[in-house]
């Protein structure tokens, strides 16, 4: 009898526990798979988030260039941005990548690498002279992509680029849900704008561009000495040139003279370019030289293609506003080499020689400015220490550990340079020097008439021909 009593009770418990796991079964079930259970919460949840940043993403758009009391460049999405929600917004920027690992060379019989990469600074010397130049990469073929889809009929679109004129998107009487264009031609660096509008709602992204040759119109310049003219007149200049070889050479350098160092005893509007030659030597591009100052903008010109007269592969000339910012744009795409956004745009007191900016020289020499604008260098023959508010031009290349970024030395401060950017009534100057703040950074531009100083001078480019 106790025996069968124990079955019984063995059975009873059997029933019970399937029972309560029946039950904890349909709990855990109603949890995860009800209306406001564990996976509709997550799926809504993901929804809420991606809408979340979507509107965060029309905000920051929407915003000053700096958040309120901080200097600080605002994050930039670079290449290809995308928005989902009821209006689906992407938009890109795409070229041919030109896969070498030797660009093209200006002359074999002249020009010899000697170091870096295309992606760290692809350096060529002149195999007579000492010259040396940098390849900027440019991608060939340069095109906007833009998909817009929409649950409603869009009511209106519109494409603004960097300069806030409106592309023509050839769009139809009426739009649809839908539309795409993957050969819209990009007008300058900078950002462009998609505004969508459907019956419900707008949205709209922002896409940074900064791989043209192009001038760079981007708005957010800290204390950059004026805005972008839409007049510039050399924005064409070497275009074709520069898209069917993939790029160009940069000075590595700021050119320097080989004879008497320029001083204010040279400020003579009308010499020639030969007597110039004759007072101050041929230019050259290479280290611990002084750089060549007091210099018209035309006479930089001059002295540049003296440099290298003009051939059949290749012409030497100073930089295109186009050739600055792109070469300031390649800096910030490979920031891995040390810079990124907020030292080339906003405070360049890190890479450059400003007058607050304070670093050691090991090599080279110095000159300090005095109230005469004379200049009188004297050799660094251990360390020299550059204080804050010193203003001290030194030679080329004299702060290697420093002043340089992707094999390319004071682009920022030092002496300011001339470029063949205009406006109607202005010559621009561009990466401010010795005499400016850190703020006023690489990608500064002045204004002004064609004017002499100590702080003027110029750097070569070789730009290939198509």
């Amino acid at each position: 009898m106790k025996e069968t009593r124990e079955k019984g009770i063995t059975l009873i418990a059997l029933v019970v526990t399937i029972i309560v796991l029946l039950i904890l079964i349909a709990i855990c079930l109603a949890m995860l798979m009800g209306n406001n259970g564990i996976i509709n919460s997550a799926i809504n949840g993901r929804e809420r988030y991606k809408e979340s940043v979507s509107q965060e993403e029309v905000v920051l758009n929407t915003i000053g260039d700096y958040f309120p009391g901080e200097k600080k460049p605002k994050e930039e999405v670079i290449g290809e941005v995308e928005l989902d929600g009821d209006i689906k917004i992407v938009l890109k920027l795409y070229g041919t990548e030109i896969n070498y690992d030797n660009p093209p060379n200006p002359d074999e019989s002249v020009f010899l690498h000697t170091e870096g990469t295309v992606n760290t600074g692809y350096v060529i010397k002149d195999k007579n002279n000492g010259n040396e130049f940098v390849w900027v990469p440019v991608k060939k073929d340069q095109r906007l992509s833009l998909l817009v889809e929409s649950e409603q009929n869009l009511t209106d679109l519109k494409l603004v680029d960097p300069l806030d004129k409106k592309i023509n998107l050839g769009l139809p009487n009426k739009i649809g849900t839908k539309y795409e264009n993957n050969n819209i031609v990009p007008t300058a660096n900078g950002r462009y704008k998609v505004t969508a509008t459907n019956k419900s709602t707008t949205k709209s992204v922002t896409l940074v561009v900064r791989s043209l040759y192009a001038i760079d119109t981007h708005n957010d310049y800290s204390d950059a000495y004026g805005e972008v003219s839409t007049k510039c007149r050399d924005v064409e200049d070497y275009k074709q040139g520069v898209n069917s070889n993939g790029g160009f050479y940069i000075g590595r350098y700021e050119a320097g003279c080989t004879k008497k160092v320029r001083s204010n005893y040279h400020l003579n509007y009308n010499i020639t370019i030969d007597e110039l030659v004759a007072e101050s030597g041929h230019p050259v591009c290479k280290q611990d030289q002084t750089p060549y100052t007091f210099l018209t903008s035309d006479l930089a010109k001059q002295l540049s293609k003296k440099m290298y007269p003009n051939t059949a592969r290749y012409e030497c000339s100073i930089p295109t506003g186009a050739a600055w910012d792109r070469t300031l744009g390649w800096i910030i795409e490979t920031k891995d080499n040390g810079l990124g956004l907020s030292e080339v745009m906003y405070n360049s007191i890190g890479w450059g020689n400003y007058r607050d900016a304070e670093f050691n020289v090991t090599r080279g020499k110095f000159s300090i400015k005095n109230e005469s604008n004379i200049y009188e260098y004297t050799d660094i023959n251990d360390t020299f220490t550059k204080e804050k508010n010193e203003l001290i031009v030194l030679t080329t290349g004299a702060a290697p550990n420093r002043n340089v970024s992707n094999n390319i030395f004071d682009l920022a401060g030092n002496i300011i340079e001339w470029s063949s950017e205009r406006t109607d009534t202005n010559y621009i100057t561009r990466g401010c020097s010795y005499e400016n703040y850190g703020r006023q950074a690489a990608v500064a531009r002045s204004y002004g008439g064609d004017s002499m100083s100590g702080m003027e001078g110029f750097r070569p480019v070789l730009y290939l021909k198509p």
